[in-house]
């Protein structure tokens, strides 16, 4: 277990830390983009921490705030620009929705931009609404916009001109071609009362945590992978300390979706690295969802959910992010669609290295 895994799940541990250790807790918790969740932590706990690290520590979290406040803000100027009663508004996702349900995973939680959920129906008056008020596609060539639309759950991000924040616009929280699609009119939406921005739309607690679930265990790619984590574990914890019944009635929910097998992840990763609490008939009635080569999937997992930092890898390492790499793809994309898709990818990457020209000293190959 790594020195962060160690500290997530018991902060007591640093009153004996040393300052080697402290000095490798920094590190860590920088790779992993939980710095800030490190200071909340230790805020609520009461925990010193000594000067040399926590103005990294501090530093971060007051940075993270202020990104807290900034989304909020985009929140109050979304909800003037997809009006609710013209373009059927939009739901808040990920990041943003855990700041909403003020979750103790989002006090000094780190992310890059702002998810929303809209209507499918409505994407095309939706996205030209955006562009009026700001919102503009992201630089991206004709290839990957087709892919975007044909494909995914999602249009291209959004930036906006003169805020520089990114808008992911969903209408699904699975991509067409994974064979798990649903219609996401599915969901449960609730709304929150935010002040200085209004009502806002966003999943119920349970299929935020599902929606959680998905998004980790369809991933590629996992340099948050263990910051997403341990939104599920903090999540899971909080939701069942408020009801003892949450958690029965998340597995209910996960299997009603026909995302039984997320859930099963979900579970069976945070009890395996945060000790998670987890009432055994949880645990039994998700069994059922458990894949095949499961033993492969505990290597691949265990050993991607740490630090990406030297200390914390082994010759496991290439392996585990080999096998989940190819996994997210297959997911997302069956073989006939994946390999042209990854051929093409490959050569247009090859086509730009070598036919772009020399600029501010860059030389030819």
């Amino acid at each position: 277990m790594t020195l962060l895994i160690q500290v997530l799940s018991s902060p007591s541990l640093v009153n004996f830390f040393t300052e080697q250790q402290w000095r490798a807790l920094v590190v860590q918790g920088k790779k992993a983009n939980m710095l800030g969740s490190l200071y909340a932590l230790f805020l609520d706990a009461s925990i010193d921490v000594p000067y040399k690290v926590r103005w990294h520590l501090s530093g971060e979290f007051l940075r993270v705030s202020a990104q807290k406040q900034q989304a909020l803000f985009e929140l109050f100027k979304l909800n003037v620009a997809l009006e609710p009663q013209v373009l059927g508004g939009f739901a808040a996702l990920k990041g943003v929705a855990y700041i909403l349900h003020d979750t103790r995973s989002s006090q000094g939680r780190n992310f890059s931009d702002i998810d929303i959920i809209v209507s499918q129906c409505q994407v095309k008056n939706i996205e030209f609404r955006l562009k009026a008020f700001g919102w503009f596609r992201s630089e991206i060539d004709d290839y990957d916009d087709k892919y975007y639309r044909e494909w995914m759950h999602e249009i291209p991000p959004l930036t906006h001109s003169k805020r520089f924040t990114t808008l992911d616009v969903h209408h699904n929280i699975l991509p067409r071609t994974n064979k798990q699609h649903f219609d996401a009119s599915l969901f449960e939406f609730v709304e929150v009362e935010v002040e200085h921005v209004g009502k806002v739309k966003t999943l119920s607690k349970k299929d935020m945590l599902i929606h959680c679930a998905v998004h980790l265990f369809t991933e590629s790619e996992f340099h948050n992978g263990l910051r997403d984590l341990y939104d599920l574990h903090s999540m899971m914890t909080q939701f069942q300390s408020e009801s003892e019944t949450f958690l029965s009635e998340l597995a209910d929910r996960a299997i009603e979706l026909g995302l039984g097998n997320y859930l099963f992840y979900a579970v069976r990763y945070t009890q395996l690295v945060f000790c998670t609490e987890v009432p055994t008939e949880i645990v039994s009635k998700l069994e059922p969802y458990k894949p095949k080569f499961l033993n492969v999937w505990d290597f691949a997992f265990l050993n991607v959910f740490k630090p990406d930092v030297k200390a914390c890898r082994t010759w496991r390492t290439p392996i585990a992010k080999f096998l989940t790499y190819w996994r997210g793809h297959l997911i997302r994309m069956p073989l006939r669609l994946l390999v042209p898709h990854l051929l093409r990818k490959s050569w247009m990457q090859l086509r730009d290295k070598f036919t772009k020209d020399p600029i501010d000293g860059e030389q030819l190959p």
